[in-house]
């Protein structure tokens, strides 16, 4: 929550090089934040921390060039649901290339804005790879947990 609140504050301040934001999106990100704290992840509800951990480390373990995630559509979203919650997905992938996955598992067209969110921060959609989003976002259990939505 601290971070998705200075990025809002920094993106405010003009401090956020490369990172532009239309009004309505910035909206979009501050109705979200308050939507999702608290917000319930059934796969960390169904699984014991141990086990959650020892699945990420056995994931990383057999697949080096792999990031272990799980997604899911946020609460009040109106955009489908995706097949799979648990993905792995290779660490040079940018997240540009990410989204557009993503987007093709849900057939969502291109022209339908849809936003993604790492620990209630929103992901910037620069050429970052998933692993610098992995490492600066991943949860205690090594598993990235990645929220999306549309412009609700």
């Amino acid at each position: 929550m601290k971070t998705a609140m200075n990025k809002i504050a920094m993106l405010v301040k003009g401090k956020l090089p490369n990172f532009k934001l239309k009004l309505s999106m910035l909206l979009v990100i501050i109705v979200f934040i308050g939507s999702t704290q608290g917000m319930k992840w059934r796969f960390r509800e169904q699984h014991s921390f141990k086990v959650r951990y020892n699945e990420s480390a056995a994931l990383r373990a057999k697949y080096p060039d792999k990031i272990p995630l799980i997604i899911k559509t946020a609460p009040k979203s109106t955009i489908q649901d995706i097949d799979r919650h648990k993905l792995l997905v290779p660490r040079h992938l940018t997240l540009p290339q990410f989204i557009y996955i993503i987007r093709q598992r849900i057939s969502l067209p291109p022209t339908s804005p849809m936003y993604f969110f790492a620990n209630d921060a929103a992901l910037p959609t620069t050429s970052s790879t998933m692993d610098v989003i992995y490492e600066e976002y991943k949860y205690k259990d090594g598993f990235l947990y990645i929220t999306y939505s549309g412009e609700e």
